[in-house]
């Protein structure tokens, strides 16, 4: 992802040559590709891409209540999670509705960048 120009490349492996396969977004960023979907913050829009393997867009969901979506992840149950790092929480939204289902605060002390699921509960971490 090219942070500041709002855009997604791709690059050839065998010719190094790029192409744009996604613009108009505003600091998309944390790209991650599942099995059938790639899933990236675009954070500035506080939104949520969720698009096919050849990134054409399945749906985007927007996230009003967030400050900065630092970092989306697909969770083992098939919801996201969402480190809404300038507000020091993580949500667990609906991919297909967008609904918050359950926020996981944290101390200001801490930096979200990076979230990812460890077994399969994701609140399996101390909320102190």
């Amino acid at each position: 992802s090219l942070f500041h120009q709002g855009e997604i490349i791709a690059i050839s492996r065998a010719t190094g040559e790029s192409r744009v396969v996604m613009d108009g977004l505003n600091h998309p960023h944390s790209l991650y590709q599942y099995e059938a979907i790639t899933v990236f913050s675009d954070s500035e829009n506080k939104m949520i891409v969720i698009t096919d393997r050849d990134f054409q867009r399945i749906r985007s969901l927007y996230l009003p209540e967030t400050d900065w979506i630092q970092d989306t992840s697909l969770l083992s149950n098939g919801n996201l999670l969402v480190c809404d790092s300038n507000n020091r929480r993580m949500l667990q939204v609906n991919p297909i509705t967008g609904q918050t289902i359950d926020i996981l605060t944290y101390s200001p002390e801490y930096k979200i960048y990076q979230a990812k699921e460890i077994g399969n509960n994701w609140r399996g971490m101390s909320n102190e």
